[in-house]
């Protein structure tokens, strides 16, 4: 296909990635003052230029200021502002920037944007956007992620017009925006920095509050794939340079008008030419919401592969790698497969991977998918919630699979798109993976959905074991195995290893090449503290499965992030550890990861990179993140868990105290924070502590997780005050079951939430019996309350998952009254 925007320079890949982007919505719209050229005010009067508006203050307030060029704007508005007061020039601006129509700009507003920011304070893109749902937010108010509710975001990242304050005009005001650090501000440096991008009329220079983000390249190319482009009109040659060198973005030399109208038209060709990404027959907004989330796996496809990808040195796999045939076909995928095919005939089939670190899970979903054709499966890449509704309309029509994995912290949403599917009888298929240790946790969340078919992955047969080596034979990678019979070989993996792969590789070939890497990294960070910084923060994150963003990366080590890609990129000096990835930078393998963590001694290092990264992230976390699940608030999550932050403080009480203490100004606002430093005080007997942060996430926050938490606390307390005063027992045992009650209540619209106040309710009441069966008047109190449990377990069905508990507690008020 031929697209129009290829008459402006770009390449035919660059065309079809940039038309493709736009049409999910995928890009994010930057605005300066040349775009809004051709619009007129109120007034009927053409929007001026910013040597223009310059002007017309000087000529409005009498200066004597000699006008130039553009960059005389913030002198020429603070003499104004100087000479007849705020007030004064405030409504100048009023009356000459708003109640803007546009001409060619309305052809913006057919295209999907992901957000839009701009730089000019006219009321222009309320006009241009007058059909769709949009919010219009200032630069000074909270961060907020995308959301449906909100529509269209609008970011004014230098004020508005329409308000006396506010504006980011004059030098003070850069100042102060720029000493400020704003929320929208930071938001919009993670935005330049990782995705695509269109910039239209904005010069990209003179913004002094923006002079962090428009020194750091947008690497968009390399971490989406896609590119991100600079719309500047007649662009001379030496901004065109700094536009491609410095900032990583193609400079296209024509106008607004004839770029977005020439997109605008590609972008129709390709909905209508695409539905199997984007199908007419549903909600538009959904089906580029499951666009972006989704990636459809082909075998003509491969995806990029970087140079130093080796699937035998035990990089994490990618589809590149199961396409070209560099996996052993285990026994796993054979039964998954045949599993799913016979589930999508007449249901909505579902199958759980669990296994092992190493055990080769990903490889397995990866394997599965190809060998599903040409039954379409999908891979999640989302980073936010799965769009649950976006899934079900869009594959309503049509067998398909949905493969997730490390898949836990988005349990809830999977679980429901599998219950959902299967109640409307579609065909619909979901497998996921993640670790042995992780799947307890899930069980309960797919405990009703019948079509599930649980499989572990931990352990390899003997036929598997064949597999692995033939397959390593003929790929010339068994090591100091080479010459050795298979039989032998196999041997050393079911026999010494018992099965596990990654244990039975480090005799051949992969043990090696970590232990290498490893041995490797230790010389390259020795001395360099920046580097250090670098490591010990991917490590943190990438541990738990998360790569690190690439402008959290920065912030952390103090490396400016093109100088990260280098470094990871080709001949990079990291170049065989770390990889950047679509969601941030990597180790090559998660164990690599774990390895760096777990061998690391300098716990007062590791503390300190782990403060620096919440105080990096915490700007983009609010309520509203963590309702969105964002990934963001995910990171901040692992990183504040209180197992976590024991471990990367070394098992250091007093020293995890401190820790918590120091993010407290970033994080003091947040209900899980002060659920963890509870937790970690209960569990270190400081109950006076413990009962005082748990209500104070009580306070925070009225939800099911901070209420069990103090229902948790509460009834551990009764059981200590229990040796010295079975009043104070008692009274700490009904304010720790109220509040369980209330977690009930609160969690009725959450039911992913209800199971756990039932779980810490029968285990704490049954050890407190022995104490308050003392009395009379407790003890009825607390058999009451078991029976009232019981309701509660059987309505949240408690014990779907838990069917050996059932009729143990249904007798403990028998044993109760004989004891």
């Amino acid at each position: 296909m031929v697209h129009r925007i290829e008459a402006f320079g770009l390449s035919v890949t660059d065309a079809a990635l940039v038309v493709r982007a736009a049409a999910l919505g995928e890009y994010s719209l930057l605005l300066g003052a040349g775009f809004s050229l051709g619009a007129k005010n109120s007034a009927k009067k053409n929007l001026p230029t910013s040597k223009g508006l310059a002007e017309e203050l000087k000529q409005e307030f009498s200066l004597l200021l000699d006008v130039a060029t553009a960059a005389d704007l913030p002198l020429a508005y603070e003499d104004a502002v100087y000479k007849v007061g705020i007030e004064r020039v405030s409504s100048f601006l009023r009356r000459r920037l708003t109640g803007c129509s546009p001409s060619w700009h309305g052809v913006v507003s057919s295209i999907e944007w992901w957000r839009v920011w701009t730089l000019n304070i006219d009321d222009l893109i309320s006009a241009v956007f007058a059909t769709k749902k949009i919010r219009e937010i200032d630069f000074k108010e909270r961060y907020r992620v995308r959301n449906d509710q909100d529509g269209l975001q609008v970011v004014y990242l230098h004020g508005r017009a329409l308000n006396q304050g506010s504006k980011v005009f004059s030098l003070h005001e850069y100042a102060e925006a720029l000493r400020g650090e704003g929320y929208w501000h930071t938001a919009f440096f993670t935005e330049f920095k990782e995705r695509p991008i269109i910039a239209c009329g904005a010069s990209l220079i003179g913004e002094v509050d923006l002079a962090r983000t428009l020194r750091a390249k947008n690497e968009s190319r390399l971490m989406n794939g896609t590119p991100s482009i600079a719309i500047v009109k007649d662009v001379d040659a030496a901004s065109a340079e700094r536009l491609r060198d410095r900032l990583g973005l193609i400079p296209i030399g024509v106008s607004g008008e004839d770029f977005f109208g020439a997109l605008a038209a590609d972008v129709a060709d390709y909905v209508l030419s695409n539905p199997e990404l984007l199908p007419k027959s549903v909600d538009p907004n959904k089906a580029r919401a499951f666009g972006r989330q989704f990636r459809l796996l082909l075998a003509d496809s491969p995806g990029r592969s970087p140079p130093r990808q080796d699937f035998y040195a035990g990089d994490e796999p990618l589809w590149s790698d199961i396409v070209s045939e560099r996996d052993a076909v285990l026994s796993f995928s054979g039964r998954i497969v045949e599993s799913l095919r016979l589930g999508l005939r007449d249901g909505s089939p579902a199958v759980g991977l669990y296994g092992d670190a190493g055990c080769g899970k990903t490889t397995t979903l990866l394997r599965v998918a190809r060998e599903l054709s040409p039954i379409p499966v999908y891979i999640f890449t989302g980073d936010d919630d799965v769009d649950v509704d976006a899934c079900l309309e869009c594959l309503s029509s049509r067998s398909a699979v949905l493969i997730f994995d490390e898949m836990a912290d988005i349990g809830v949403a999977v679980s429901d798109l599998a219950r959902k599917a299967q109640k409307r009888r579609l065909k619909i298929g979901v497998i996921f993976s993640d670790r042995s240790r992780r799947q307890k946790g899930l069980l309960p969340q797919f405990s009703d959905i019948s079509s599930l078919t649980w499989v572990d992955h931990s352990e390899l047969t003997p036929a598997d074991a064949i597999a692995v080596i033939e397959k390593r034979r003929a790929a010339k990678r068994l090591g100091s195995m080479g010459s050795w019979p298979t039989s032998e070989i196999r041997k050393v993996f079911i026999n010494k290893h018992h099965g596990s792969l990654l244990s039975s590789l480090s005799d051949v070939d992969i043990g090696n090449g970590f232990d290498a890497r490893l041995l490797e990294l230790a010389k390259i960070i020795d001395g360099n503290d920046d580097l250090r910084h670098l490591v010990f923060a991917i490590s943190q994150t990438h541990r738990w499965g998360y790569p690190l963003p690439l402008h959290f990366a920065s912030a952390v080590s103090g490396i400016p992030s093109e100088v990260i890609v280098k470094y990871c990129l080709d001949d990079g000096v990291l170049s065989d550890i770390l990889f950047v990835e679509r969601r941030g930078i990597r180790f090559r393998h998660r164990i690599l990861a774990e390895r760096v963590f777990e061998r690391n001694r300098n716990f007062d290092l590791m503390a300190a990179v782990a403060r620096d990264l919440v105080a990096a992230i915490s700007p983009v976390v609010n309520i509203q993140a963590i309702q969105a699940k964002s990934y963001a608030h995910r990171i901040c999550k692992v990183l504040m868990e209180r197992r976590s932050v024991y471990a990367t403080l070394g098992g250091d009480i007093d020293k995890a105290r401190d820790w918590y203490g120091s993010v407290e100004p970033f994080f003091g606002w947040n209900s899980r924070f002060w659920e963890q430093r509870a937790l970690l005080e209960l569990e270190a007997y400081n109950y006076s502590a413990a009962y005082s942060f748990s209500r104070a996430a009580v306070d925070k926050e009225r939800h099911a997780f901070p209420l069990t938490t103090f229902g948790t606390t509460c009834l551990i307390i009764a059981g200590h005050r229990g040796e010295y005063s079975l009043d104070e027992a008692f009274k700490f045992y009904k304010e720790g079951e109220a509040a369980l009650q209330l977690a009930m209540v609160e969690g009725r619209f959450q039911p992913e939430t209800l199971l756990k106040p039932v779980e810490t309710f029968f285990l704490h009441a049954e050890r407190l019996w022995p104490l308050l069966s003392q009395r009379p008047d407790m003890r009825r109190r607390v058999q009451d309350d078991w029976r009232q449990w019981l309701r509660h377990a059987e309505d949240v069905g408690y014990f779907r998952h838990k069917p050996e508990l059932e009729a143990e507690y249904q007798g403990w008020l028998l044993k109760t009254a004989l004891k």
